[in-house]
């Protein structure tokens, strides 16, 4: 019997915390008081918030960042600070993040920079969506898409240079991405 109790109180123990995917891709911050925590998880102590985006002309721009990890649900980031898309900033361009912290998944976005999503993260790997050309909007009206211009509605996952998005024209891996924000990747 006492096997048996042991064995069920095993599989009832919370899981281990999975391990991080390293990976090291450019992205920045999506919408206001984004809390960098100490740990990947919602209860986990706060590092610092992001400072909100300023507004650069007739748009904002976030704070920019290097992701680092990913754990599902969450990006480690690391060296966070504004672009050069913005010019004077109270405080400086810097954001002073003296170590790695995380950001959940939903306050992490990229632009994409290449012409193709693929099904994996590597070279030669199927085609899954193509981010340039036309698409269809509402009333019709078909509008020519860069990569640039396309928009990335979530970051699901990275490894190494690879970023898994999805985007108005569909979902894949890229290893092309920048943090611009309002101006094209170079």
């Amino acid at each position: 019997m006492r096997p048996l109790i042991l064995a069920l109180a095993l599989l009832a123990s919370p899981a281990r915390a999975q391990a991080p995917v390293d990976c090291l891709v450019e992205a920045y911050g999506h919408g206001t008081g984004v809390a960098v925590r100490e740990a990947p998880s919602p209860e986990a102590a706060v590092l610092l918030r992001l400072p909100d985006p300023v507004l650069v002309g007739d748009g904002e721009v976030a704070v920019a960042f290097t992701v680092t990890g990913w754990v599902p649900g969450w990006f480690r980031i690391e060296e966070a600070g504004y672009s050069d898309e913005v010019g004077f900033v109270p405080g400086g361009r810097r954001v002073p993040l003296e170590r790695a912290g995380w950001v959940a998944q939903d306050a992490v976005r990229t632009t994409a920079a290449g012409l193709e999503l693929r099904a994996e993260p590597r070279e030669g790997a199927p085609v899954s969506a193509r981010v340039m050309g036309l698409q269809r909007m509402p009333g019709s009206v078909f509008v020519l898409h860069g990569p640039e211009g396309v928009g990335v509605r979530a970051l699901r996952a990275c490894r190494g240079a690879w970023v898994e998005l999805d985007t108005d024209m569909g979902r894949g891996w890229t290893d092309a991405v920048c943090a611009r924000q309002r101006t094209a990747c170079e």
